[in-house]
């Protein structure tokens, strides 16, 4: 079932996104012990924010994880954390793609790196398969000045 979206949310959840919205490549790397002989990327789209109400509602329209991490950088507020991740942020960032501004860039390259990863088995990889794959995770790293490695 495909859900509808207004106008009006879409472009209010795009605002919360471009001010405290991520959107990264994570990477982990060959492990035998868990199978994996290439390295696994994957997209993780999140937005964290202190404001309880608001991660729960994006979770109740969007789908997706929340998160608390601890007391977050304010001494008195925990910080909460929505996220999305693979062909779920894909279609996160494709909702509300016309209505960004400063992260549009960023979602052009998790998009398309999302659709080419499609279909593919992640535990043996072609060299140009993992190069293609690092080069959009350079891409968006070079955009957001290196965000951390938050895992999938």
């Amino acid at each position: 079932m495909t859900m509808v979206y207004s106008s009006e949310i879409l472009s209010y959840v795009a605002g919360l996104f471009d001010g405290e919205g991520s959107i990264v490549i994570a990477v982990v790397l060959p492990n035998a012990k868990r199978g994996n002989i290439s390295p696994i990327h994957c997209l993780r789209v999140t937005l964290g924010m202190t404001h309880q109400e608001t991660i729960q509602w994006l979770h109740n329209i969007f789908g997706g994880h929340v998160t608390q991490n601890g007391n977050g950088t304010h001494a008195r507020h925990p910080l909460f954390l929505w996220s999305v991740v693979a062909n779920q942020a894909q279609s996160f960032l494709e909702l509300i793609y016309p209505y960004l501004r400063y992260k549009k860039e960023q979602a052009t390259i998790a998009i398309e790196f999302q659709k080419a990863r499609k279909g593919r088995s992640s535990f043996r990889l072609t060299n140009e398969t993992i190069s293609m794959r690092e080069k959009y995770r350079t891409q968006l790293r070079q955009l957001t000045n290196g965000v951390m490695n938050l895992g999938c």
